[in-house]
């Protein structure tokens, strides 16, 4: 019986359970976390003038971009399956 036990296969795969649970929760965080800071660079922007307006607005783009980017990415691999 041990042997018969010992030889079997597992039903699930804890390895590949963890690291899928692990990804999505560094990523899900980090896309919330570009979009806030995006959105907060873009209300200090209003509050500026000149430079500091200029590399706040800048700054938000580039938020929304990796958002963006983000977003298509995982729409991209998703339809790839």
């Amino acid at each position: 019986m041990l042997t018969l036990l010992t030889a079997s296969t597992p039903v699930f795969d804890w390895q590949g359970f963890l690291k899928v649970l692990g990804l999505a929760l560094v990523f899900g965080c980090g896309v919330v976390v570009v979009l806030s800071t995006g959105i907060a660079l873009y209300a200090q922007s209003t509050d500026h003038h000149g430079g500091k307006k200029a590399l706040s607005l800048s700054g938000a783009g580039l938020c929304l971009l990796i958002v963006i980017s983000a977003v298509a990415f995982g729409l991209y691999e998703l339809l790839n399956k």
